[in-house]
């Protein structure tokens, strides 16, 4: 029988972040991670299920996975970012944008981690999970866990299919885990999760994807593989109705509104 881990941690990852001057801001695209924003000048909105906002100096945006953004500019403007990972499979937040008055981040913190740095050491590191730690227990009450009763046997099943990567396995090899029949397991992983077995095992796949392809130079055959997808055909096929992006247009840069814009371009130089 699987038994959950009770050791309480903060499964947080960074995974990038950075501070540049951006002039065109013009994209749409999803991302299975986390995204911290700042802004040091006006000019740059947000578009979030047709809601416009405006992004403001004296403003942090914390946008949640799977949130699908429209972007853009009116003048350039000084951007400072994170993209991280918490990996609470239980009731995670999706598809979310908040938005956090500057003012309840210290501002010795923000200013020591918002700037260009080439060369990052373990001070900045740390300071960039400050950062973070300090956005995330803003908005503890939108997160996962206190107070919510998960059953315990889903929760234990997740925390091996985290570990172990176990992708292709079908509804009733879950099932089997934790000693249910499937239909019965299917429901309770539904009301517990909050979207069906296959579907979180798919998000599984494709988030690992994207980490990939943004961290490291593995072909996108060899993701393909390594995902349990077919071939590069189902997989670009199923990455692109998750993240809104073809796999090579997602990796066309860490940043990307940059791979929005190349995307952009080689649209315009073929219709010319």
């Amino acid at each position: 029988m699987l038994q959950k881990e009770n050791t309480l941690f903060l499964p947080l990852k960074i995974h990038t972040w950075t501070c540049l001057t951006v002039s065109k801001w013009d994209f749409e695209l999803k991302l299975p991670f986390w995204r911290f924003y700042h802004n040091f000048d006006p000019g740059a909105e947000m578009c979030h299920h047709g809601q416009r906002i405006e992004m403001e100096v004296d403003k942090v945006y914390l946008v949640a996975p799977y949130a699908k953004l429209r972007t853009d500019c009116t003048r350039p403007f000084r951007h400072f970012y994170i993209h991280f990972s918490l990996e609470w499979r239980l009731g995670s937040v999706f598809d979310a944008v908040f938005i956090l008055r500057k003012e309840q981040f210290p501002q010795a913190l923000l200013n020591s981690v918002a700037h260009p740095c080439p060369t990052p050491d373990r001070n900045d590191l740390m300071g960039v999970y400050a950062v973070v730690t300090n956005a995330l227990f803003l908005i503890r009450n939108a997160l996962p866990g206190e107070g919510r009763e998960i059953d315990s046997r889903i929760e234990a099943l997740l925390q091996k299919l985290d570990k172990e990567e176990q992708w292709l396995c079908t509804n009733r090899e879950l099932a089997k885990l934790i000693y249910m029949s499937e239909n019965a397991f299917i429901r309770l992983f539904t009301t517990n999760v909050g979207v069906s077995p296959q579907h979180y095992l798919r998000n599984l796949r494709i988030e690992k994807a994207c980490k990939m392809l943004h961290f490291t130079s593995d072909t996108i055959d060899e993701i393909a593989e390594k995902t349990g997808f077919a071939n590069r055909y189902h997989f670009s096929r199923v990455f692109n109705q998750v993240i809104g992006a073809w796999p090579a247009a997602f990796r066309d840069s860490k940043t990307p509104w940059q791979a929005a814009q190349r995307r952009r371009r080689r649209k315009e130089n073929h219709l010319s």
